[in-house]
């Protein structure tokens, strides 16, 4: 409100001033406001680059330039016009007063408007004394004389910019270099606050443009030389962004358009140097296309197994619609070790008509778009390192066991929680006696005191208990030993395991046999990485009464269920009580588990909400 206040006063009192010299020297003035305004509008971007390149004036540079450029000639100019004309031209009263009006009315609109644009170049937050330009949809949102004035200084400085101020050297006019200026300006500023608004020119690297869709087989098999299951991974991949991806708000609800990902990274010195964050909002990366016309991120993609689409939605919006202004990607960056460039995938909705040219980030570095590819970027690297945005996993010591997603359709086998746990279900941990008397049904069982080391535990329940009074249980997973580092120090420790609990749907139509046959699960780590099974439990009643079966080995090469789980479970469908898997994963802090996969084809994947840690050490 307050910014408003100024600005009307400012252009009554430019008017009137304007008003009180006469019709001639107010026209000159308005000609003179009107010329200076387009050259600077024209010219102020690559003075400011020069300025810039020279480590010069910094997130300042481009409203010092538009500035100087406006101000300076238009001083100039004024005195050299006084100087060369002394007088005055005198008409009758009513043409000089309404003449001196209509002309000072566009030269007070001119001076405020450049002003106000002026203003919104600063590095300043986004919202400037009170006045928010923009929602966080980048909806209109303050208007009045600030905004009327501004679009009336960019009406003029555009229209001249493709006739008679056109760039010299054939270069892009105003209109196609920014369709709405205003608008990214609001969005430059748009910020945490403390974060920093510059950037060196060298900072952004467009490194894919993929539009998401489905290849064809043709390009999946001879180009991308993809095996089976990856082609249906990628189509779950490519099924799942498509429909968690919002709708552009500044486009119709309803209106066609293209999905793209396209894959940047960002310097390490765009970094925010006080605490070393990258904090980069969605508006600090305008794409613009071969019209000129800009557009920014519905989101970006994140990977944990698979990819997933993080944004931010309006609540209790009926329209799926993305919150621009409040999308971040917020990264730490590891000073020692860690790599140069932060990658982002933003995901972009463009009407059928517009084709990608290039990006701009924070106004300054800029980069041409490499050919578009189809499908989806690769969250790897040619090492098989993780590469894309990773999703955080899940502490278990605050959360305990992770739930999975609910999925649809007819499904033999379902997960329904995991937790990271060493030790064995309670039903399935036999006692030792006494004197180390076993009981039978731990024949087949290598084991040291309490821990599980390998092999078969098959029979009836009761069989668990030793006929002496007990001295321990069976009741951990002995697993291999991994080095870690724990507060400056290497360190010996076991790898954790990961229990993943399952229900059965008993009234599955399917060909069951062949099926438990193929069943060979794998759990889907965040970055990709499938680990193969270590064991699985069963518990199951029959006329005789309930049996287990439990079988264990710390190995990572399994490719299918033990042969004799797989015989109890054909045999005793209707009458399991509980199933589950048994993993053991890496002792590792950054590294989490995102879902299983029941078989090789890719078909029967289900993912968590959230990754699983792997590992939280102490």
């Amino acid at each position: 409100m307050v910014l408003i206040i100024i600005a009307t006063l400012l252009v009554l009192g430019f008017a009137f001033y304007q008003t009180t010299q006469g019709m001639f020297s107010a026209m000159i003035m308005a000609i003179l406001t009107v010329l200076c305004s387009a050259a600077a509008l024209n010219y102020y971007e690559p003075l400011a680059g020069i300025f810039i390149s020279k480590g010069w004036l910094g997130a300042y540079a481009h409203g010092v330039c538009m500035l100087a450029l406006f101000v300076v000639p238009l001083l100039a100019l004024r005195e050299i016009f006084d100087r060369v004309i002394p007088g005055n031209v005198v008409m009758g009263m009513w043409t000089d007063r309404v003449g001196g009006a209509a002309f000072g009315l566009i030269t007070a609109f001119v001076l405020v408007g450049m002003l106000m644009i002026v203003v919104q170049l600063l590095p300043l937050p986004g919202s400037i004394v009170t006045y928010q330009p923009y929602t966080a949809t980048l909806e209109e949102n303050h208007g009045l004389t600030p905004r009327w004035a501004g679009q009336f200084a960019l009406w003029l400085g555009k229209g001249l910019s493709a006739t008679g101020l056109s760039p010299v050297g054939g270069g892009q006019s105003l209109g196609l270099c920014h369709d709405d200026l205003l608008l990214d300006t609001f969005c430059v500023r748009n910020r945490p606050s403390g974060a920093w608004a510059g950037t060196p020119a060298d900072a952004l690297e467009v490194t894919d443009v993929y539009e998401v869709r489905m290849p064809d087989k043709e390009k999946l098999l001879k180009q991308l030389k993809l095996r089976p299951e990856e082609i249906v991974r990628l189509g779950a991949n490519v099924a799942a962004v498509e429909n968690d991806a919002p709708k552009y708000p500044l486009l119709p609800p309803l209106a066609n358009t293209k999905l793209y990902v396209i894959r940047v990274t960002v310097k390490e010195t765009a970094r925010d140097g006080a605490d070393n964050w990258y904090r980069l909002p969605a508006t600090h990366f305008r794409l613009v296309t071969e019209k000129g016309h800009s557009f920014y991120p519905v989101g970006y993609l994140a990977f944990a197994g698979r990819y997933r689409v993080e944004t931010v939605i309006p609540k209790r919006s009926k329209i799926k619609v993305a919150q621009i202004a409040d999308i971040l990607v917020a990264r730490a960056w590891q000073a020692e070790g860690g790599p140069e460039r932060l990658l982002v995938d933003w995901l972009y909705r463009l009407p059928p008509e517009e084709v990608p040219e290039y990006m701009a980030f924070r106004r300054v570095a800029r980069d041409d778009l490499p050919p578009v590819g189809v499908g989806l970027p690769s969250p790897l690297d040619a090492k098989g390192n993780l590469r894309a945005l990773h999703v955080k996993p899940v502490d278990p010591r605050r959360e305990g066991s992770a739930p999975f997603e609910s999925v649809g359709g007819a499904r033999f086998i379902r997960p329904t929680s995991m937790r990271r746990d060493n030790e064995i279900p309670k039903e399935l941990q036999a006692q030792v006696g006494t004197g180390g008397v076993a009981p039978p049904i731990l024949k087949n069982v290598v084991h040291t005191k309490s821990m599980f080391h390998s092999g078969v535990l098959a029979g009836a329940a009761s069989d668990l208990f030793s006929p002496e009074k007990m001295s321990y249980r069976v009741r951990q997973y002995e697993t291999p030993s991994a080095e870690i580092e724990s507060r400056g120090r290497k360190t010996s420790v076991a790898m954790p395991v990961v229990q993943v609990e399952c229900e059965l749907d008993k009234g599955f139509g399917g060909n069951l046999p062949a099926l438990i046959d193929s069943l060979n699960p794998q759990l889907i780590l965040d970055n990709g990485v499938s680990r193969p099974h270590s064991g699985a439990y069963l518990i199951y009643s029959t006329n005789a009464g309930r049996q287990v079966y439990l079988y264990y080995a710390p190995t990572f090469d399994r490719t299918r269920l033990d042969a004799g789980f797989a015989e109890a479970l054909r045999g005793h469908l209707a009458r399991v009580e509980k199933i589950g898997f048994v993993f053991i994963v890496p002792a590792d802090r950054d590294r989490g588990v995102a879902g299983i996969a029941f078989t090789p084809d890719g078909a029967n994947d289900v993912f968590a909400p959230d990754p699983l840690a792997c590992y939280y050490g102490r």
